[in-house]
């Protein structure tokens, strides 16, 4: 369940998303607030990204609902405590694209992952926020029936493969 603080408590806090641990009051660091028109805070594009530790890189492709076609690469992290865990796609299409970090659950048994964006750097033009989920085939070497929804974001499909191996 996730509920979100006043602006006020937000800033008193030194956080931008009720999703982070509340530090103590000498480390406390005072992060903008953005405030959309409805008056709800929302986290800023560039938040602080996560390191990904000994990553795989696939090369993707995807297609929206509104046929925008995206391209690039997804970077997952392999290490045997996080597997297919955190990571980012580099997307990238005539309307838009970015750098859209995530974290989530891989489940070895179906063999799915779901991810949850947390953040997009280098943002341009109209990506949103998602969570994208998809299979990992047999070989572990490609992506499938992936799909992307949520927030405001244009729902799609998307694949991927990896490179170089």
């Amino acid at each position: 369940m996730r509920f979100c603080l006043s602006i006020s408590a937000a800033l008193i806090l030194g956080v931008a998303g009720c999703e982070r641990a509340l530090q103590p009051a000498p480390q406390a660091k005072a992060e903008p607030v953005f405030v959309a028109p409805g008056g709800f805070p929302q986290e800023p594009d560039k938040a602080p990204a996560k390191p990904i530790a000994t990553p795989r890189v696939w090369r993707a492709t995807g297609l929206d609902e509104v046929g925008r076609r995206f391209e690039g690469y997804l970077s997952v992290e392999t290490a045997p405590d996080a597997y297919l865990c955190h990571g980012y796609f580099e997307w990238t299409s005539q309307q838009g694209g970015g750098r859209y970090h995530f974290e989530g659950t891989f489940d070895p048994d179906t063999r799915r992952v779901r991810w949850t964006g947390y953040c997009i750097e280098d943002r341009f033009k109209v990506p949103a926020m998602a969570t994208y989920e998809a299979a990992l085939s047999a070989d572990a070497r490609r992506f499938e029936k992936g799909c992307w929804s949520g927030g405001i974001s244009v729902p799609g499909t998307w694949e991927a493969e990896v490179v170089g191996e």
